[in-house]
């Protein structure tokens, strides 16, 4: 199953191809968690990354067989942060990101077709201009 991703301005919306013979898709929003963190290595401080990515899911969400599309609103940016200091405005990389599946389910309730795990990045607005990070 095609599914596509768009951020919007604290949201998401996610739209994908018609299955023919679904009776609902379930619409799936998890958090992707790289679990970054700082950690002294060798006297000096460093960011260290996870190999392997967590995942907890928060939605699920029902939609009718008629639509293809479903939005997430009230979501906050959490792929970034950003920090100002004396020398001005300072991107972190969080480690985190919004990941949306969906799945498709026939009148039998029976999967009978699904997408693979796409990610998801919230827009908001920085000074007056939409920005996604």
């Amino acid at each position: 199953m095609n599914v596509k991703v768009y951020g919007l301005i604290e949201g998401l919306m996610v739209c994908w191809d018609e299955v023919k013979d679904a009776a609902v898709y379930h619409v799936h929003l998890f958090i992707g968690d790289w679990n970054r963190r700082m950690e002294v290595i060798n006297g000096q401080q460093k960011v260290v990354t996870d190999k392997k990515q967590k995942f907890q899911e928060i939605a699920l969400v029902d939609v009718d067989r008629n639509l293809k599309y479903y939005s997430f609103k009230n979501l906050p940016r959490i792929h970034v942060n950003f920090m100002y200091s004396i020398h001005g405005r300072i991107r972190e990389e969080t480690g985190l990101d919004y990941y949306l599946f969906v799945e498709a389910e026939d009148r039998q309730g029976k999967i009978i077709d699904s997408s693979d795990k796409v990610v998801g990045r919230v827009s908001s607005i920085d000074n007056g201009f939409a920005t996604v990070g």
